[in-house]
């Protein structure tokens, strides 16, 4: 199925082979010394952490964890130092230690982690939890892309006719946070339309958000480091969304097994656990069927204990996006 992507990255290649404007460097600008290893060192550290991210919650405290995570300490002192000698450097040090720009940086990690964790597990919510199909799902998922996109053209046509800048993205936060809460609170009787609104206005105020923060960024560093902010800006983000997936992924598994654990021993039936372990069966709807043959087989209430499992995910889902709101009002508070 990804290889729909190929069309639509070869097409995006010709749009930019057609419309990019060709800048050259004047004759009389010094050459500059691109920071190759500044690059490779930044590279290696970032892949380290998303491994370290990936490790941690599956495996805990172990040997090759604490090896990797020595391993991606040294390698966040040796970029600090090479960096400082580095005329152009490929992340500029003293744009770390301004504060305007740490809240900046801050904000897209935290807008990361909303965003991502929000986008991986609301489709398990609607198909694991309220038993919908995925292109019931699909469909659900969609406003949240489609808003951010509207948010941004708002944004662009607005953030210049005003004084104070700075309430749009108070406007975004809260939007996000509103919708997110809200899927919090309503159930799966609730009708489509009112999912998709919700959805919609969560992509609205990001993408009022995400345009600030390029904005404000550019608007905060010299000339020649507009380059590394904007890509500093986005990795952050990306980091930001990897350490949600991964944080929100434990914590999901934590609850949820905790939640099937409890509602096994209400049937007494815990020798069932290992069968509903993984919140993934509540999607295999085939999968399912075999199990509550199996569970009729031996003598239990095989529906009820499949619908308590969905109710279990559910509960999860609702915890680990209450922590996505508090991420959320963290950035806001900043």
């Amino acid at each position: 199925m990804f290889f729909v992507n190929l069309p639509v990255g070869i097409v995006s290649l010709l749009f930019v082979r057609a419309f990019l404007l060709h800048l050259r460097r004047p004759r009389s600008a010094a050459p500059v010394k691109l920071d190759w290893v500044g690059a490779l060192v930044l590279a290696s550290e970032f892949g380290m952490l998303q491994l370290l991210i990936e490790l941690v919650p599956n495996e805990g405290i172990t040997p090759v964890t604490c090896a990797l995570g020595l391993l991606t300490l040294t390698g966040a002192v040796v970029l600090l130092f090479w960096e400082k000698r580095m005329a152009y450097p490929i992340i500029p040090i003293d744009m770390l230690v301004d504060r305007k720009l740490a809240a900046l940086f801050a904000m897209a990690v935290l807008g990361g982690f909303s965003l991502f964790s929000l986008v991986f597990y609301v489709p398990l919510l609607f198909q694991g939890g309220f038993a919908m199909s995925p292109h019931d799902s699909g469909m659900l998922i969609t406003p949240p892309l489609l808003g951010t996109t509207v948010g941004g053209v708002v944004n662009n046509r607005v953030v210049t006719r005003i004084r104070h800048a700075n309430g749009v993205m108070y406007i975004g936060f809260a939007l996000f946070a509103c919708a997110a809460l809200y899927l919090v609170a309503i159930t799966g009787a609730v009708p489509h339309l009112v999912w998709m609104a919700c959805m919609g206005f969560s992509g609205i105020g990001l993408g009022l958000v995400l345009s600030n923060l390029m904005l404000f960024s550019q608007q905060l560093v010299a000339r020649d480091h507009l380059g590394a902010a904007t890509a500093l800006l986005q990795s952050l983000r990306m980091f930001g969304g990897m350490l949600g997936t991964a944080m929100t992924g434990a914590l999901l598994r934590r609850l949820y097994t905790s939640g099937v654990h409890r509602s096994l021993d209400t049937y007494q039936a815990t020798q069932w656990f290992k069968s509903f372990a993984n919140p993934e069966l509540l999607i295999d709807h085939a999968e399912q069927a075999a199990l509550i043959g199996r569970l009729i087989m031996a003598g239990h209430a095989g529906d009820a204990m499949m619908q308590s499992a969905r109710g279990a995910l559910i509960e999860s889902i609702r915890g680990t996006r209450v922590g996505g709101c508090g991420s959320y009002s963290g950035a806001l508070a900043r």
